[in-house]
């Protein structure tokens, strides 16, 4: 797996191409994925590998507080104009896997945007499984060109909350038949 240097070194100059060129995640996809997580408003959320921050920004209206994570500061700069432009307000952090830690608090929901597969996933669950709350999930959102499909992976539905208990919680993947957004909505 790569580190977060290499990551950052990869996606230099990549981050007004983004904005450019990669499309939006549906409304119809977040407002189901609000709808089955039961987002009101209150909590947090974590978008790890925000980028330019589509999906931090998508999500924010629904929590309390929205802090997007990456390891490049030019795909988080990015993100910052995005959320202005946009009245959203994030708290943008600088860092891979490794940054991960108590310090970034706990979470309703962490997501990852078509990013997870460019993280050393083992770490990565590994940490985050300490930052989610008891009745909290992690949300894997993968683009292909048709479609967009989510896997929330439920914390509460294991014994006791926690995820080492060797028992995998409820996993539910969807492959959406909402088309994705095109560029700019």
């Amino acid at each position: 797996m790569t580190d977060a240097r290499e990551t950052v070194r990869r996606f230099q100059s990549t981050a007004e191409h983004y904005v450019r060129y990669r499309s939006r995640y549906p409304q119809a996809l977040i407002d189901a994925v609000a709808d089955t997580r039961h987002l009101d408003g209150r909590r947090r959320l974590l978008d790890r590998g925000t980028g330019p921050g589509f999906l931090a920004i998508a999500l924010a209206p629904r929590f309390e507080a929205t802090v997007a994570m990456d390891p490049d500061p030019e795909m988080l700069a990015v993100a910052k104009a995005e959320a202005r432009a946009t009245g959203i307000v994030l708290t943008l952090v600088i860092g891979g896997s490794e940054d991960l830690g108590p310090h970034l608090g706990r979470f309703r929901l962490v997501t990852m945007g078509r990013s997870f597969h460019w993280m050393d996933r083992d770490r990565t669950l590994g940490a985050l499984d300490a930052l989610i709350e008891a009745d909290g999930a992690i949300g894997l959102f993968m683009a292909h060109a048709s479609y967009v499909c989510v896997t929330l992976r439920d914390r509460s539905d294991q014994p006791g909350g926690s995820r080492g208990s060797g028992r995998p919680g409820r996993s539910t993947t969807r492959r959406s038949p909402w088309r994705r957004s095109p560029r700019g909505h």
